[in-house]
C-alpha cells in the first residue's frame, strides 16, 4: 500500500475498503479503537464482522478498545456480540479517543479530526506506528 516512512491520505469513500484490506492482511494481531456513538450512527457492515471471525478462527488476536458511555454500548452489544478466545474488548476510561486500526503492529490506518471533519491516513512509518501503539497500550492498561 505505502512505502515505509510515508503517510498517505485515504479518501473517505475508500476508508472501509482500505480497512477490510488491512484486516485481510493480518497474521498476528488487529488492534482497533471504536467510539460507541459513531458505531451506532454509522455501523460497520456485517461483512467486516464475518472477516474478523475468520481472522479469529485463524488465531489472529483482535483487541478492541471502546470509548463512550456504558449505555451507548448496549445497542451495539445487542447487534454484535463476539465471544471468541482470540477476541478481547476493553472499555476505555480515558476520553482521549483516537480512531485507529493497527495490523501486526506494522500497518496503521488512522483518523485525524480537522475543522469538524475527519481525514484518514495509512502508514507503515515506524515512528508513527510506535506512537499509536503506545497510545493503544496506555488505553488498554487503564484501570
Amino acid at each position: 500500500m505505502a512505502m515505509r516512512n510515508h503517510i498517505i491520505e485515504v479518501g473517505a469513500s475508500e476508508i472501509l475498503q482500505t480497512a477490510i484490506c488491512l484486516v485481510h492482511s493480518a497474521r498476528k494481531t488487529i488492534r482497533v479503537t471504536m467510539n460507541a456513538a459513531e458505531e451506532i450512527e454509522h455501523p460497520l457492515p456485517h461483512e467486516y464482522f464475518l472477516l474478523l471471525q475468520k481472522k479469529m478462527d485463524a488465531e489472529v488476536l483482535i483487541q478492541r478498545i471502546g470509548f463512550g458511555a456504558e449505555e451507548d454500548f448496549r445497542p451495539i452489544k445487542n447487534r454484535v456480540e463476539i465471544d471468541h478466545a482470540y477476541y478481547e474488548f476493553h472499555h476505555a476510561k480515558s476520553q482521549e479517543y483516537r480512531r485507529m486500526l493497527l495490523v501486526d503492529d506494522q500497518k496503521l490506518l488512522l483518523a485525524k479530526r480537522d475543522e469538524g471533519s475527519n481525514h484518514y491516513f495509512y502508514t507503515e512509518d515506524e515512528e508513527t506506528v510506535e506512537y499509536y501503539k503506545k497510545y493503544f497500550q496506555s488505553c488498554w492498561e487503564e484501570k
